[in-house]
């Protein structure tokens, strides 16, 4: 896989644009599914369970922020 900087200098700017709210609406979904596991009442899990899956989202949402700010940047 390249790294994003050299994948998205070969994109056109409609191809970002694109790119732009694919990640935007991946990023939502992300905030929906962590406020509903790590949110909700009527999920039970440990807290050992609930600090790994908060960290997973923490490291999703950095890494998507990172790609969105570097193709907002090109655009």
């Amino acid at each position: 896989m390249k790294p994003m900087g050299e994948e998205i200098q070969n994109l056109s700017s409609d191809q970002r644009q694109t790119k732009i709210a694919q990640l935007e609406e991946e990023l939502e979904d992300l905030a929906m599914e962590r406020s509903m596991t790590l949110g909700g009442t009527g999920v039970h899990i440990s807290a050992g369970e609930a600090e790994r899956l908060r960290n997973e989202f923490e490291r999703d949402e950095a890494r998507i922020i990172a790609r969105l700010a570097e193709l907002r940047e090109l655009s």
